[in-house]
């Protein structure tokens, strides 16, 4: 068994999370030369790097794809989408593999341990492939004090299970409130109809997607209130910041999106 550093990786996830959720800004102008070379192409670099310590053969090829991509104008829209298909590529992966945890005496406070078993539980009762990789991404970020990380990935737990939750119970609900929330924007929208997880981040943000939620009554008043703080505690750690997260923000924050949000609303 290899003797593997987690800081590697997760840095690489909280690369992809940014570009994923940076890029879209830009709509379909052109990365700047100096920034694909100077930026993206050493932390693709780094991902393949991580990719390969771990072993995760697809995850390289996908990192080969995203390096043969980084060439003149390429579009922020297909920096984005490359940022995706690896992340997507990493959790399907890492989703698969088993890793051995040693703890530590850092891990002896009551609410860390709390937090841990919380993630360490949820697997049985999350139905989704998908959510569970986001989870055992979760739980190896916050059992290496990457806190960071850990509420990047939980936070895209927390939206993923809602917004299919959406699609499962409450799309009718959804789609009629969207002209009467956002009416210059449903106006104007690609996907003014949503029907797949995908058509939830063609014209809106995950801000509106809540504030929909809210003015819908697909989730409570409490439930929007978390979710907001998650969001914005969630951009906090995603975006370049000089502001430090605590394992305390980070306990609280996990704890409230999975106990008040994703296990109150069942798939």
């Amino acid at each position: 068994m290899i003797d593997y550093k987690i800081r590697g990786l997760v840095d690489v996830i909280v690369y992809l999370s940014r570009t994923e959720a940076m890029a879209g800004k830009d709509g379909d102008g052109e990365v700047g030369p100096k920034h694909m070379l100077e930026h993206h192409r050493p932390r693709v670099e780094e991902a393949r790097r991580q990719c390969e310590l771990l072993e995760l053969k697809g995850s390289v090829r996908r990192c080969d794809r995203f390096l043969k991509a980084l060439k003149p104008h390429l579009t922020w829209f297909e920096l984005r989408n490359q940022a995706k298909f690896l992340r997507e590529e990493i959790e399907e992966e890492l989703g698969e593999r088993q890793f051995a945890f040693e703890p530590t005496a850092k891990d002896n406070r009551g609410s860390t341990v709390e937090v841990d078993k919380l993630l360490s539980d949820l697997p049985g009762k999350v139905p989704d492939a998908a959510e569970k990789s986001f989870l055992a991404e979760a739980l190896i970020c916050f059992r290496n004090q990457a806190f960071r990380a850990a509420i990047v990935m939980t936070w895209n737990l927390t939206y993923f299970h809602l917004c299919h939750y959406i699609l499962k119970h409450k799309l009718a609900e959804f789609n009629a409130q969207y002209p009467i929330r956002y009416l210059g924007k449903h106006n104007k929208a690609a996907a003014p109809v949503i029907k797949t997880y995908e058509d939830f981040s063609v014209d809106l943000k995950e801000s509106e997607v809540i504030e929909m939620c809210k003015s819908a009554g697909i989730i409570t008043k409490e439930q929007f209130k978390i979710l907001a703080r998650g969001l914005d505690r969630r951009n906090t750690g995603a975006h370049p910041s000089t502001t430090a997260i605590t394992i305390l923000q980070a306990e609280e924050c996990i704890h409230d999106l999975i106990t008040n949000v994703v296990l109150r609303i069942t798939i």
